[in-house]
């Protein structure tokens, strides 16, 4: 598995690079695309620390609750938010005629989410061993992570839509507006904004 998940992360990064032939070296089966959320496991171990970090936070600002409980409720969320997307796709690509092109597209997009949960977890453990002061240095930090992963994102997207341009930057554009909509929501709904 680890030699697998290796190939198609350095294949979504080649697609990142502007190489959009690496989707050619994808396992685009129907196989590689359930082997594809194999990425939520390699994504877990970066995608648990960052959740501990940010369960912490919440307690010390005075969200009454475990970080255990805190940590279950964000893999909810985030679980909500990684297939929601491939949800929806699934429905509204047929549709638009692109069908042919949801399965590469979820793979490059699902092996990419791990890497992304990798920089995250950096900016993470940035914030815990940073002083006090550098906070603000670091949410730009993390500001930029979040502009560079969608950047990312649009690029794969692209890739795997190669003539259909404007439906990929349409795709990556309604996904930002409602996956950080929902996020905001369910955040409420889950009790993880500080009082």
């Amino acid at each position: 598995m680890i030699d697998y998940a290796l190939h198609h992360c350095e294949c979504a990064l080649r697609i990142v690079r502007g190489d959009p032939s690496a989707l050619d070296d994808m396992d685009v089966s129907t196989d590689g695309f359930w082997r594809s959320f194999q990425a939520i496991i390699v994504a877990l171990p970066a995608t648990f620390f960052t959740w501990v970090i940010f369960g912490q936070d919440l307690i010390a600002e005075g969200v009454v609750a475990s970080v255990f409980s805190l940590v279950g409720r964000q893999a909810v969320i985030d679980i909500i938010l990684w297939l929601l997307p491939i949800i929806i796709l699934a429905i509204a690509m047929p549709q638009l005629g692109l069908g042919k092109n949801y399965t590469g597209l979820i793979i490059a997009r699902n092996w990419l989410s791990a890497i992304v949960a990798y920089l995250v977890a950096a900016i993470a453990l940035l914030y815990m061993v940073a002083p006090e002061e550098a906070n603000g240095f670091i949410a730009l930090l993390f500001l930029a992570t979040i502009m560079v992963s969608i950047w990312m994102f649009l690029r794969v997207t692209i890739a795997a839509l190669p003539q259909s341009r404007g439906i990929a930057y349409a795709i990556v554009i309604i996904e930002i507006v409602v996956i950080f909509t929902l996020a905001d929501l369910l955040t409420g709904l889950f009790g993880l904004s500080p009082a």
